[in-house]
């Protein structure tokens, strides 16, 4: 598969939309999902979108969008390749509209007496039950790519702030609220405020610390220190005693107090 090209700003492949216009997807759910693909496409018909962002075009969710692509990918009208960051972790896919393929034979316009390919939604290979856990085939597989499409930047800046937060409860939820946080707060910011709030020597005692879910639905990261606590760093005796002598000499200023006997000392 080619790689994709850069686009200029504003560029549209009129083509691609055309094409994609006149395939039949069997589904409406499809046929949007097309058009969205075909909208950001370069002029080699390669674009990488993410899910959510596809979701997000077309007004559906993620499930559906998924259904979509591999319906669209088992009858020939999308190719789609995997890709991965250094560190292994998956990217969005490379999907490749298949402009010059074998969906171009049937264009579905007026008129048109080609051989009339059947609707996408029957080129979808049966679902099995798996053996070994009694779970569709497809809803695994389904599982699989919803566990790697969560390795993402989301998922490592969670590994660095979990073992910060000072109380360690509720690691899903704590999770699930992250990935929710970073899409209202760059995770730098929300890693510098855990920093902060860890390093608080303000602290209440565990049992007080909001649960770190809690604390990510809040937006606790933009919160400031801590209050002093009392009973926390208190003056000793003597840095009592030289105080009220600093205070009198201050209202005083002529007068000539007594010396003030300091605890365990002289004068």
């Amino acid at each position: 598969m080619p790689s994709p090209t850069s686009r200029p700003n504003g560029f549209v492949n009129v083509r691609a939309i055309g094409w994609a216009y006149e395939q039949r997807t069997g589904s409406p759910t499809a046929k949007a999902v097309l058009l969205a693909l075909a909208k950001h496409v370069d002029d080699s018909g390669c674009c990488y979108p993410g899910q959510e962002q596809l979701a997000w075009l077309t007004e559906m969710s993620i499930r559906s969008v998924r259904r979509a692509l591999l319906d669209m990918e088992a009858a020939g009208l999308l190719t789609r390749q995997q890709r991965h960051r250094p560190n292994g972790h998956r990217k969005s896919d490379l999907y490749r509209l298949n402009l010059d393929g074998p969906p171009d034979t049937v264009t579905g316009g007026p008129g048109d007496r080609g051989t009339e390919r059947p609707p996408v939604t029957q080129a979808r290979p049966p679902d099995t039950v798996s053996e070994t856990t009694g779970q569709s085939v497809l809803a695994e597989l389904t599982t699989e790519q919803t566990e790697e499409e969560t390795d993402t930047p989301a998922r490592d800046a969670f590994a660095e702030f979990w073992p910060i937060y000072p109380r360690k409860v509720g690691k899903r939820a704590a999770a699930k609220a992250f990935t929710a946080a970073v899409k209202r707060a760059p995770a730098e910011v929300i890693l510098a405020g855990v920093r902060r709030y860890a390093d608080d020597p303000n602290l209440p005692p565990e049992q007080f610390i909001p649960h770190p879910a809690t604390w990510l639905q809040a937006d606790r990261w933009d919160d400031p220190a801590e209050p002093a606590r009392a009973g926390r760093d208190r003056p000793t005796r003597e840095q009592d005693a030289a105080s009220i002598l600093a205070t009198v000499a201050e209202i005083f200023p002529t007068a000539h107090p007594a010396p003030l006997a300091l605890p365990g000392g002289s004068a």
